[in-house]
C-alpha cells in the first residue's frame, strides 16, 4: 500500500526524537526498500535491507553486529519478528513493535510495548498488546510519545517544585532552633504549626496542579529518550531542589532577623511581627518559585503561557494576604500587621529567587555554547 502523507513527516519527527524506525512488512524486499526510501526510513548508504530467508542464514552473533544497520525487513516469519524484538531488546533498546495479524501475536507480545491495530487488526493480536491504535494511524504512535512526554516532564516539575518548598520550609525551621541561641539567647519558632499547614494546602496545593497542567515545551520532540535506568533526580534535578530549597529556607530565615530587629515593641511583639514576615515571605517566594519550575533550562520569560499556573498564582497570593487581612484571620494564625516597609522588604525577599534562578539560568546556557 503507499504510505500515508503524514507517515514522512512523522518519521522525520520520531528521527529528531531519538526513536529508530524499521519497516518489517509482508511485501518484496524491493518493494519495501523503494516505500522506505521515500519514508526515509532508509537515509544512508549504510543501511540495509534483509529478507525472512537472508536473516535466517546470519548466525546470532552475526546479526546482532548488523542489526543497526537494518532498517528493512521483508516477508518475515513470525519468529524471525521475534528474533528482531529479542536482538533490539540486547542492544538495550525499548522496543515497542506494532501488528495486526495473527502471527504478529508473539513478537507483541515479547516487545517492551505491543502496539495493535483497532480496525484491521485481529482479536488475538489486541489480546496480545499493550495498547491499541483505534485509527491504525503511525502517526498516532508519534502523537502519543509526545504527550507521554509532556506529561512526565510536568510531573518531574511538580515534584520539583514540592520537594524544593519542602526543602525551604524544614530549612527555615532549622535555622530558628540552630542559629536563634545565637541570636536572641534561645532556639524560636520561626512558623507555627498552623502557618506550614496553610502553606502547604494554599500554595503548594495550587500551584502544583497548576504546573501539572503546563503547556508542551516546543522542543520536546527533539530531545533524546530518557535512560529508564537513571535516577528521577539525575541531571542535576536533586542538585537544584537542594539549592533553591536552601535558598528559600535562607530568604525566610532572614525575613525573621529583619522583622525582629526593625520591628520597635515589647519582646512578644517583635517575634510575632517576624514570625509574620517570615511567614509571608516563605508563601509568597514559594509562588515566585513555582515560575522558576516552568523550564530548569529556559528563562521564564522564553516559557509558553499557562492560564492554570497564572489563576493559582492569584488566586494563592490572595488567599495568603486574606490571612493578615481580617482581625480574626491573624488571631487564628498568631500574625500581626505590616508597615508598608516592611511589605516592601518582604516582597524584594520573596522575589528574590526568581532574579537568582534567571541568572543561574543564564549562565548555564552562556556555558553550554
Amino acid at each position: 500500500d503507499p504510505p500515508r502523507p503524514e507517515v514522512k513527516e512523522a518519521i522525520s519527527v520520531s528521527k529528531e526524537a531519538g526513536m529508530n524506525v524499521i519497516m518489517i512488512t509482508g511485501d518484496h524486499k524491493n518493494t519495501a526498500l523503494a516505500i522506505a526510501k521515500e519514508l526515509e526510513i532508509i537515509s544512508s548508504d549504510d543501511d540495509l535491507a534483509l529478507s525472512g530467508v537472508e536473516l535466517d542464514k546470519l548466525s546470532d552473533e552475526a546479526f546482532l553486529d548488523v542489526l543497526p544497520h537494518v532498517k528493512v525487513y521483508a516477508r518475515v516469519s513470525p519468529e524471525n519478528k521475534v528474533r528482531i524484538v529479542e536482538a533490539w531488546k540486547q542492544h538495550n533498546h525499548i522496543v515497542a513493535m506494532t501488528g495486526d495479524g495473527v502471527n504478529d501475536a508473539p513478537a507483541l507480545k515479547r516487545a517492551h510495548i505491543g502496539i495493535a491495530m483497532g480496525i484491521t487488526g485481529t482479536e488475538v493480536s489486541k489480546g496480545a498488546a499493550d495498547m491499541v491504535l483505534t485509527d491504525d494511524n503511525f502517526t498516532t504512535i508519534i502523537n502519543a510519545v509526545s504527550e507521554g512526554r509532556g506529561i512526565y516532564a510536568n510531573i518531574k516539575k511538580a515534584i520539583y517544585f514540592l520537594l524544593s518548598c519542602n526543602v525551604g520550609e524544614i530549612i527555615t525551621i532549622f535555622l530558628g532552633t540552630l542559629l536563634g541561641a545565637f541570636i536572641f539567647g534561645s532556639a524560636v519558632t520561626t512558623l507555627t504549626a498552623v502557618q506550614i499547614l496553610w502553606v502547604n494546602l494554599v500554595t503548594d496545593s495550587l500551584m502544583a496542579i497548576a504546573i501539572g497542567l503546563e503547556p508542551k515545551e516546543n522542543s520536546i520532540m527533539k530531545e533524546k529518550p530518557r535512560d529508564s535506568k537513571k535516577s528521577f533526580f539525575s541531571d542535576g534535578l536533586g542538585f537544584k531542589i537542594a539549592w533553591q530549597g536552601i535558598l528559600l529556607g535562607l530568604l525566610s530565615f532572614s525575613a525573621f532577623i529583619i522583622g525582629y530587629f526593625i520591628h520597635e515593641g515589647t519582646e512578644a511583639e517583635k517575634f510575632i511581627n517576624a514570625s509574620t514576615m517570615t511567614f509571608m515571605v516563605l508563601a509568597i517566594s514559594q509562588l515566585f518559585h513555582a515560575l522558576n519550575v516552568k523550564s530548569q533550562t529556559k528563562s521564564l520569560f522564553k516559557t509558553k503561557f499557562n492560564k492554570y499556573l497564572l489563576g493559582a498564582f492569584i488566586i494563592s497570593l490572595l488567599l495568603q494576604l486574606l490571612t493578615i487581612s481580617l482581625p480574626f484571620t491573624r488571631a487564628i494564625f498568631n500574625l500581626s500587621s505590616l508597615s508598608i516597609f516592611e511589605w516592601l522588604i518582604v516582597f524584594l525577599l520573596a522575589i528574590t529567587p526568581v532574579f537568582v534562578v534567571e541568572i543561574q539560568k543564564a549562565i548555564t546556557s552562556f556555558i553550554k555554547k
